[in-house]
């Protein structure tokens, strides 16, 4: 299945995901505050739990 989003879809799920990430990753215990890496590794990991949970609900 061919996931094409936008460039403008692409930001919002950078940043929704992020934002998810950021949550587990609180609840969860582990903090990454004042690292860019962190933040940048935080990011990928939400967006592609993201993009995981649109393919699914695409199909």
């Amino acid at each position: 299945m061919d996931m094409r989003f936008g460039i403008f879809m692409n930001i919002v799920i950078g940043i929704v995901g992020a934002a998810i990430a950021a949550a587990i990753f609180r609840t969860f215990g582990v903090f990454v505050e004042g690292n860019w890496f962190g933040y940048l590794i935080t990011s990928f990991v939400g967006a592609s739990i993201l993009l995981f949970i649109a393919k699914l609900v695409r199909r």
